[in-house]
């Protein structure tokens, strides 16, 4: 009987030890793993991430570049005529940070909006210059995101980093497992007794 329950015990002890949550990941996308004029369909996952529109991947051969990006390629609206572009993650994250500006000299003034599951905003981050900077939003439950031009001007994006929030322990196998094993450690006790 002890040879059991201590069985028992043990297989009890490695569920409990194999119930571990997994960790956040720190992501990164650029675009510099793509040609230059390569056309990314909408919703095309890239690590995590998917965009609503179409994006074009270019060199800067004709916009030019934003300093401080990864080089050589960034990306922009494959509609060259919208000012904003869209997207959202596989999963939740708690950061988002995205080199944006423009290119064209002038002075625009970019936007990121960053919503949860059900489209409040959670955060927004917004700067105005002729060049780019990386805009960064965070909050917990972040699961789409928005990047506007507010002047409604062409502009490009780079560098897109976000961090996934840790998977939630379900504890509910373990806890069944354990309540199992005090029902089974009564039944031996009670049987012992008597």
């Amino acid at each position: 009987m002890k040879t059991r329950m201590k069985a028992v015990l043990v297989a009890g002890l490695l569920m409990m030890l194999g119930s571990t949550a997994a960790n956040a990941a720190l992501v990164t996308v650029d675009f510099d793993g793509f040609a230059d004029g390569t056309i990314l369909a909408a919703g095309t996952d890239l690590g995590g991430i998917s965009f609503d529109q179409a994006l074009e991947i270019d060199d800067g051969d004709i916009t030019g570049l934003l300093p401080g990006m990864s080089l050589p390629n960034f990306a922009l609206n494959f509609d060259v005529f919208a000012s904003s572009v869209s997207g959202s993650f596989a999963g939740t994250v708690d950061f988002l940070s995205v080199l944006a500006g423009d290119v064209g000299g002038d002075i625009d003034t970019i936007r990121l909006d960053a919503f949860d599951a059900d489209g409040f905003l959670v955060d927004s981050a917004i700067f105005t210059g002729a060049a780019g900077e990386t805009l960064t939003v965070s909050g917990s439950g972040i699961a789409s995101f928005a990047l506007v031009d507010v002047n409604d001007t062409l502009f490009i994006f780079d560098d897109i980093v976000f961090n996934t929030e840790d998977a939630v322990d379900t504890p509910e196998p373990t806890s069944l497992a354990l309540l199992g094993l005090g029902l089974v450690g009564m039944g031996l006790r009670r049987r012992k007794v008597a």
